[in-house]
């Protein structure tokens, strides 16, 4: 696995998703009326997903993903998105802002974002909304920072019989499909009328593809589609036909999220150097290996989560405000660099804590496993293949205590652990 240079601090994370709502008539998955924003999900026997439209996915997708500013663009079909938004709730469910803005569908994708210029950032992650590509979106997003300003944006693409979306005959063996996620530049969006070039699902150019960071387009490019990076992705690519039988979907407890193995880490010892009540930034040393080793479990299609007994707070050394923004301070930090945490818990309860408010025995302080328990409780987790990463006795105390296997990290490099014990294989929805 490649290691990768850390961008400059101040370079900000995207954070904006622009997702252009698939209004296509559809007498199989879409509603009588026609105004749905999407084809349907099936109905749910429980009703927790009946009627639920792909975007809320997406949606879902992109927020886990560090991506919390959403701007739907409305094609056509007036007010579909505010339904949407007025029935589905996702800015309290999933914790992100949402802007609709409405162009005529006339003007397609390249002139859907055209026209939302104003609302768009400096550089963002773009969704067409018909298929979602299940991979590493801060992946892609992380790879046009590493480009020179010229490189409009980046491209997913994939195999064309994983990447065809629908039913239609595959593209010849050996080709690649567009899988419908770009990460573009604002300034090419508004350059080049025509830069995403050919729509999702047809064959793209093979001469750009690439998965070797170090490649960027030559000198000699002479159009738009040439300013594309091509990363090449090996994720499972759905539609809103395939969602309606994905098991990791029509399984899962909660609504808009796939039931997927999860990684558990101990923060510190494992992601980051143990000096000793860690909460400054300005102090916070990574462990070889830590933030490439979370790129490599969102590439593999696990959830990650951080669990961490915070004594400190106890003790008076610090508040919970410092833990949470040192939280912050690191999921930015990994953003940038392609990888990402879906969720944080920390315990700042101790038996024996200076401060009364926080002295008692608590489930959550390991070894007990309340902080395990209450993200499998929070997100749909499959237990099978998830594990617990911690570098005591009291997290393997805890892996075991919540039914999941735990490795003791004694130091090195993280990857390089996880690789080399063999724990890690690829999940992939509906696989």
């Amino acid at each position: 696995m490649q290691q990768h240079t850390l961008p400059p601090a101040d370079t900000p994370p995207v954070r904006q998703c622009v997702i252009a709502l698939d209004e296509r008539p559809d007498p199989d998955l879409a509603p009588a009326t026609g105004t749905s924003p999407a084809p349907k999900t099936p109905d749910r026997t429980d009703g927790a997903d009946s009627g639920r439209p792909l975007v809320d996915f997406l949606i879902a997708e992109a927020a886990r993903q560090g991506f919390d500013d959403i701007v739907l663009l409305e094609r056509d079909l007036p007010g579909a998105a505010e339904q949407y938004v007025a029935r589905f709730e996702p800015c309290a469910r999933f914790g992100v802002s949402v802007t609709v803005n409405r162009t005529p569908d006339a003007f397609g994708l390249q002139g859907a974002l055209r026209g939302a210029l104003p609302l768009l950032d400096e550089t963002f992650l773009f969704l067409d909304g018909r298929t979602w590509l299940d991979g590493s979106w801060r992946a892609l997003a992380a790879r046009l920072a590493d480009c020179p300003p010229e490189v409009a944006g980046v491209r997913a693409v994939l195999p064309a019989p994983e990447g065809q979306a629908g039913p239609d005959t595959p593209p010849a063996p050996g080709s690649r499909c567009d899988g419908g996620v770009w990460v573009l530049r604002r300034a090419a969006v508004e350059t080049h009328p025509d830069l995403l070039g050919h729509p999702t699902g047809t064959p793209a150019p093979t001469t750009s593809v690439t998965t070797n960071p170090a490649d960027t387009p030559t000198a000699a490019a002479t159009g738009p589609a040439d300013r594309l990076v091509t990363v090449a992705c090996a994720g499972s690519h759905l539609d809103a036909r395939t969602v309606r039988t994905c098991p990791d979907l029509v399984g899962s407890p909660h609504p808009g999220r796939p039931l997927r193995p999860a990684v558990f880490l101990d923060r510190d010892g494992v992601l980051n150097v143990d000096h000793g009540y860690q909460y400054r930034t300005d102090t916070l040393e990574w462990m070889d290996g830590a933030i490439d080793a979370v790129r490599r479990l969102n590439e593999l299609g696990y959830y990650v989560f951080v669990v961490t007994n915070q004594a400190g707070v106890a003790r008076g050394y610090y508040g919970e405000e410092d833990v949470r923004t040192l939280h912050r301070f690191m999921s930015e930090t990994l953003n940038r660099h392609g990888a990402f945490v879906d969720d944080w818990r920390y315990c700042p309860w101790h038996p024996e804590a200076t401060l009364p408010a926080y002295r008692g025995v608590h489930p959550w302080r390991k070894p007990a496993p309340g902080m395990l328990l209450d993200l499998m409780e929070s997100w749909p987790v499959r237990t099978t293949g998830s594990l617990l990463v911690g570098d005591r006795d009291t997290d393997m105390e805890a892996a075991r205590a919540a039914g999941i296997p735990g490795l003791l990290f004694t130091g090195g490099n993280l990857l390089e652990a996880l690789e080399t014990n063999g724990l890690l294989t690829p999940h992939r929805l509906c696989a």
